[in-house]
């Protein structure tokens, strides 16, 4: 396997991210999207927020091969400093190595940052995210049954949850992502 250099998504990322994003829109219940994301919607989602919510990319040899990205888990402000994450890589770099330690780097910056915890929803089955998470200590806190239908199917979701903070650690105010670049 060749090194990847991870690092923070630019808007020059945004072709290569749509493209990932799409395989997994158009081939897979993965994503509960159903039609395809331009470079544009992407990048503006990531413009609203990427202040605090980072995405990061791996880059192998100046292609991106994949991302992971965190984001509002919902709205109220008491769930602040909880973050829903995600990660998706191109179809032919699975199992290559890329995923963990890109995830890893995501799971830092928000730890650097303040938040308390990370929330992975997982549609289910997917035997290969759920092993992901729980390497990197997520533990499962549930699962949504029959909650989105694509491709003719009704899909569960699961839900899975890491503390980033120590329990019971007072809420800090949550700082802006440090811009870390390292290998892999």
């Amino acid at each position: 396997m060749s090194a990847s250099l991870l690092r923070f998504a630019t808007a020059a990322d945004f072709a290569a991210i749509a493209a990932i994003t799409n395989h997994y829109i158009g081939n897979t219940a993965i994503h509960f999207g159903y039609e395809a994301v331009t470079p544009g919607e992407l990048q503006d989602l990531w413009r609203q927020h990427h202040d605090l919510y980072p995405w990061l990319v791996a880059e192998v040899e100046g292609n991106v091969v994949g991302y992971a990205k965190a984001g509002v888990y919902r709205t109220r402000a008491a769930y602040r400093w909880s973050t829903e994450t995600g990660i998706y890589l191109a179809p032919e770099r699975l199992g290559r190595g890329h995923g963990r330690p890109l995830y890893e780097r995501l799971l830092a910056v928000l730890t650097e940052q303040g938040f308390h915890a990370a929330i992975g929803v997982i549609t289910l089955p997917n035997h290969a995210s759920v092993a992901l998470h729980e390497r990197l200590g997520f533990q499962p806190c549930g699962v949504v049954r029959q909650a989105g239908f694509k491709f003719d199917a009704w899909h569960d979701i699961g839900t899975w949850q890491k503390l980033l903070q120590a329990p019971g650690t007072p809420a800090r105010s949550l700082r802006a992502p440090a811009m870390v670049v390292r290998e892999a």
